[in-house]
């Protein structure tokens, strides 16, 4: 997407940070390289309630949980720099689904969204709801085997592109955490399908050869469905 705007000042070591007009969002990602004490030297900016709630998490979420919170504020930091957002604070609301309590960071208008898989952690941030959702490439077996999670339109697409399951996998999970869908809905209702879905942009792309993450935004047309966007059809 030659349109796209990139960060010029990345706070983590492969952390890719830019502005997506297509999409309405900032996005950024990061490998979960880093060792946990050395992250602690990149979240100078983390309110002193941020570092209680990384230091509660268990101890598998933390690398992940910290990494969030310094991307949320990258991508604040780019918005308030881009004259987006004219807070003095970079406070995000996180929406289900991200582990953050959404009542500890507010922007009048603007919403934000965290996923993180044992490789990666996603954020995105937008004056339009949004959901995000990653996992790794060799997740794809484990996915496979649960053909009941997609609909009729998702399991033909597959049928025909079998290597897209993990695609469809993150960009269906990051739907429903737009949609705030609760835990025990149907997946497979067509309500939640990411191939031609109503309300939503979806995109899918690998920001790393071994992990893929998609992002949902809210487009508020529910009868002109969009077609999910897949690695290779930017």
């Amino acid at each position: 997407m030659s349109d796209d705007t990139e960060a010029k000042s990345p706070v983590l070591p492969g952390q890719r940070s830019m502005w997506w007009p297509k999409w309405d969002s900032y996005i950024a990602w990061a490998p979960l390289e880093m060792g946990y004490r050395a992250l602690w030297g990149c979240a100078q900016s983390l309110e002193p309630q941020e570092r209680t709630w990384v230091r509660r998490q268990p101890t598998i979420f933390q690398r992940g949980a910290l990494v969030e919170r310094i991307l949320l504020h990258s991508l604040f930091d780019e918005a308030r720099a881009d004259g987006r957002i004219t807070s003095k604070r970079g406070i995000a609301e996180v929406g289900d689904g991200a582990p953050m309590a959404s009542a500890m960071f507010t922007v009048p208008g603007w919403h934000a969204a965290a996923s993180y898989c044992q490789a990666l952690v996603c954020v995105a941030i937008s004056d339009k709801r949004v959901g995000v959702d990653c996992d790794v490439l060799a997740a794809a077996e484990r996915i496979a085997l649960l053909p009941s999670i997609f609909t009729v339109a998702e399991r033909m697409h597959l049928n025909e592109h079998p290597g897209d399951v993990v695609n469809l996998w993150t960009a269906k999970e990051s739907l429903l955490k737009l949609k705030r869908a609760r835990i025990d809905i149907d997946p497979a209702d067509p309500a939640y399908d990411v191939i031609n879905p109503r309300g939503a942009r979806i995109i899918s792309w690998n920001p790393t050869p071994r992990t893929v993450a998609s992002l949902s935004v809210e487009d508020g047309v529910d009868e002109a469905p969009i077609p999910l966007v897949l690695p290779g059809a930017r």
